[in-house]
């Protein structure tokens, strides 16, 4: 849809482009995307964008970065509510942190706003280098003893098994696994891993709560069950007379 042109106040403008940026970006396709579509879905003159941003790759960057603040913005809200609502339980924001994380996968795809360009591990970068400074915070307030170069590294960890999984997700054939299926998937993983960083570090924190078996699988054994105990049922020796 075309943008109507507006006129911006200076401290609206920015932010507006970037919005601009990252939906366009996310129809067209990093390749496809010319600083002119931008402008057009902004509603703006192209030599505004320049004035901005000196080339579309920076202007890239610069959507990555503004994603990675809102992205870290509603994590810490979350993290707020969650560790009020349970008396500071770490592993209750763990579990918020990842349900978040699946849910702004979800709706990039479903807006076809899941961002890829051509060397993308540097583009992906601010987003990446912002979430993982987020968790080595989050990691270093509960536990005070834990140094910089181990905190980053756990991070690291962390933020790479929800990154491989959301964008191994993104791949799957219509919804199997569904965005539950993945979560669970998600938090099993983690919530296991960092309970055992924990014992390896030997952290005095309590160990992580046990996870439920997934429900599809659990679904799925039972109608097995269900079924096995129909074959096995006595049929009548009775005969008609």
């Amino acid at each position: 849809m075309t943008g109507k042109r507006i006129r911006l106040q200076p401290g609206e403008r920015r932010p507006l482009l970037l919005d601009a940026a990252e939906r366009t970006f996310g129809r067209l396709g990093f390749d496809a995307t010319r600083i002119e579509d931008v402008a057009k879905e902004a509603g703006v003159a192209k030599g505004l964008l320049y004035r901005h941003f000196e080339s579309k790759e920076a202007l890239f960057a610069a959507v990555m970065h503004h994603k990675a603040e809102r992205f870290t913005s509603r994590v810490l809200e979350r993290f707020a509510e969650e560790f009020e609502a349970t008396n500071g339980d770490p592993w209750a924001l763990v579990v918020a942190g990842l349900a978040l994380w699946m849910d702004e996968v979800t709706t990039d795809v479903a807006e076809q706003r899941w961002l890829v360009a051509p060397g993308s591990d540097d583009a992906y970068r601010p987003f990446r280098d912002a979430t993982r400074s987020m968790l080595i915070t989050q990691f270093q307030a509960f536990v005070p003893e834990l140094d910089h170069a181990r905190a980053a590294l756990i991070a690291a960890a962390f933020e790479g098994a929800i990154e491989a999984l959301s964008l191994a997700w993104t791949t799957q054939p219509e919804a199997d696994p569904s965005h539950d299926d993945a979560l669970q998937l998600l938090v099993a993983f983690c919530l296991r891993g960092l309970d055992g960083v924990r014992q390896h570090l030997g952290v005095d924190l309590p160990p992580a709560p046990t996870i439920p078996p997934s429900t599809r699988e659990a679904s799925a054994r039972d109608r097995t069950s269900r079924a096995t105990t129909k074959s096995r049922r006595p049929t009548s020796s009775r005969k008609k007379t």
